[in-house]
Parts: C-alpha cells; sequence; structure tokens
C-alpha cells in the first residue's frame, strides 16, 4: 500500500473545488425558489448557465453573507450591550492585560524569557496551573488551548518540563495540544487555514511562538495585512490570540526601544 502525505496547502485546493461545487448547486436551488420555478436539474442547469458571471458573483457574496449571519448584530445590541469594562482573559477589572477578543503580541529582545512567559500563560490558560500569574488572574479556556511551538521547540519542550510534574500528564493530554515545528501551510497564502487548524484540534486559544516563524518578510504590507486576516478570522470564532514576537535590529547608538515603531513588521 503506498502512502501519499498531503500538505494542508495542497490540500487547500481540493476542498475549495469541492465546496465551489457544492456552492454552484446550492445557488442554483436557491435561484430556482427564487424565481418560483421546479427544480429539476435541467431548469437548474439552464438557469446556471442563463446567469451572467457578475450575477453568479452576487449570489455568491450572498451566500458568504448568510453563512455568517450571527456577526450581523443591531445598533443597540451591539452598542448599549457592550460591557462597561472589557472581558479579561488575564487580568481583572480596570487592570487588564489582556483581553477577550483583542490579540495580544508579546515583544522583546532575546533572552529576556518570552517564551516562558507564554508557556506559563498557556499552562493558566489551561487550567493546568490554578494561581494567578505575575499578580493577575487568567481565566482557564473551557476549550483545549493550542501551542505552536514552531521556533525551536526542543528548546520549547525543556521549558515546559521545568514547569509540570510527572502527575500532570494526563490533564496536560486533556487540556494542551502542541504542534511542533513549522506549520504545513504558508499563512501569507491560505489565511484561513490557522482557523482550521484550531477548530480541528478543539482549541481555543492559540499561543505562537513566534510570529517570525508563522509568516515570513514580516516588512512586507501584504504579510502583514494576511497575518492580520488570520488573526480576524480565529477572533470573529472566539478563538484567542497569544503570540510572540520580536524588535527591530538595533543600529548602533540608538538605545533601547520604547515605542510601537520599534516592532519589526510593516504599518
Amino acid at each position: 500500500t503506498e502512502i501519499y502525505t498531503l500538505s494542508l496547502h495542497d490540500a487547500l485546493p481540493i476542498y475549495r473545488q469541492r465546496l465551489d461545487n457544492e456552492t454552484r448547486r446550492a445557488l442554483g436551488k436557491l435561484r430556482t425558489n427564487n424565481n418560483g420555478t421546479g427544480s429539476s436539474s435541467t431548469n437548474e442547469g439552464a438557469q446556471q448557465h442563463a446567469q451572467s458571471p457578475a450575477d453568479e458573483q452576487r449570489d455568491v457574496i450572498r451566500l458568504a453573507i448568510q453563512a455568517n449571519g450571527r456577526r450581523i448584530v443591531g445598533g443597540g445590541a451591539f452598542i448599549i450591550d457592550a460591557p462597561a469594562t472589557p472581558e479579561p482573559v488575564w487580568g481583572e477589572a480596570d487592570s487588564v492585560l489582556w483581553s477577550k477578543g483583542e490579540p495580544l503580541i508579546w515583544c522583546g529582545p532575546e533572552g529576556v524569557g518570552k517564551t516562558t512567559t507564554a508557556q506559563q500563560l498557556a499552562l493558566h490558560r489551561a487550567g493546568i496551573l490554578t494561581d494567578g500569574f505575575l499578580g493577575y488572574p487568567v481565566q482557564p479556556d473551557p476549550r483545549k488551548v493550542l501551542y505552536l511551538a514552531c521556533d525551536r521547540p526542543a528548546q520549547a519542550q525543556r521549558s515546559f518540563r521545568r514547569m509540570v510534574n510527572d502527575d500532570q500528564r494526563d490533564l496536560l493530554d486533556q487540556r494542551l495540544v502542541i504542534w511542533k515545528g513549522p506549520l504545513p501551510f504558508d499563512i501569507t497564502k491560505t489565511p484561513e487555514a490557522l482557523l482550521i487548524l484550531a477548530q480541528d484540534l478543539g482549541a481555543g486559544t492559540i499561543f505562537t511562538d513566534s510570529l517570525k516563524d508563522l509568516a515570513s518578510d514580516l516588512s512586507n504590507e501584504e504579510t502583514g495585512a494576511q497575518l492580520n486576516n488570520a488573526h480576524q478570522l480565529c477572533v470573529a470564532e472566539d478563538i484567542e490570540i497569544f503570540a510572540l514576537h520580536h524588535q527591530r535590529t538595533a543600529h548602533a547608538g540608538a538605545g533601547k526601544p520604547r515605542h510601537l515603531a520599534a516592532l519589526y513588521g510593516s504599518r
């Protein structure tokens, strides 16, 4: 028996083709119902051929809107029902370090403990560590926590090991899932892949170690836009994002970075 391996980057076009075929059938039924005619395959096929490309594109857009209808909220509910203070993932009351629905980027130079911080926070978010972290409570996620150990996974493994004991093995298997090494897709070409990965693993929070391994050439505007798109797709499905990042390479005499512009990437 031959075994074939298929990366997500290769698999997505196949999935999209299948989705396109299903969409065409759904569009045919939608047009048939709207026109008040029969639903025979002959009638449906004739109507498909009668549709102009512009009409078909509008129908596809309408289907996409219908599929995401839960994102359409009345102005009163959206504005008046908003909580007075942000709902914390990490923090409390007026001291919120990480707000629900708002990706958090943890930035710093090499060797200052970014990975250690992310791992401690991930263990708290997974409910494996239950005391506060850095003096603030962490709300546990009822779903799994996904940790993307893309940057030096062996080092991340040793660091994690120092934080837990053998008695926590079963809980770690139940609550935390680790991806070791590079992802099998290019997020700049398939930004929806990050959401699909999290959903397939049953994860409600993603920790990325680190952004430079998730998307290369972060200084490129298009790369930055697609990375943001990937994160926003996750947020729209109630999946929280925590990502490690680094600063621009400092020039001689530039001093310590103190501004947002010091982050590596596009603006």
